[in-house]
C-alpha cells in the first residue's frame, strides 16, 4: 500500500463530501457579489486575527468581541455569506479531524509532542 496513493484517494473523498460540494456551491455564488465577498472575507480576517492573537496568550478585548458579534450578525442576514461560513466551518472540521488523526500518528513516533511543548510554554493547545 502506498501511503501517497491513499492520501490522494483522501482528497477525493474529501472532494466527493456534502461539505466541500457546499462550500464550493457557496463560494461561487459569493464570488458573484463583490460586497458580500469583501464582507466575508473581512470577518474571516478578523476571525483569523483573534484566534492568532489567542494563540499568542494574548487577551482578546470586550471590544474586539463586541466588533465580532456585530460582524457575525450582519453576516447572519445574509443567506449566501451564512450558507458559505457554515459550509467552510464543516470542511474546516473534517479536515482538522484527519490532521489530528495524523498528528496522532506521528506522536507514536516522536520523542517530544506538541503538547508538551505547550505545556512548557505554559500554553495549551
Amino acid at each position: 500500500m502506498n501511503p501517497h496513493d491513499k492520501a490522494h484517494e483522501l482528497i477525493r473523498a474529501i472532494r466527493e463530501s456534502d461539505a466541500f460540494s457546499r462550500a464550493k456551491k457557496a463560494k461561487q455564488s459569493i464570488e458573484q457579489d463583490e460586497s458580500t465577498k469583501r464582507m466575508v472575507q473581512d470577518f474571516k480576517r478578523r476571525q483569523f486575527q483573534l484566534q492568532a492573537k489567542q494563540m499568542m496568550g494574548q487577551s482578546v478585548t470586550d471590544e474586539e468581541m463586541s466588533q465580532m458579534q456585530k460582524l457575525s450578525d450582519v453576516i447572519g442576514l445574509n443567506m449566501d455569506a451564512r450558507t458559505y461560513l457554515q459550509a467552510d466551518m464543516e470542511l474546516q472540521v473534517l479536515v482538522m479531524d484527519v490532521q489530528k488523526l495524523l498528528s496522532d500518528l506521528l506522536n507514536e513516533v516522536s520523542l517530544l509532542s506538541l503538547e508538551e511543548i505547550y505545556k512548557e510554554m505554559g500554553q495549551s493547545q
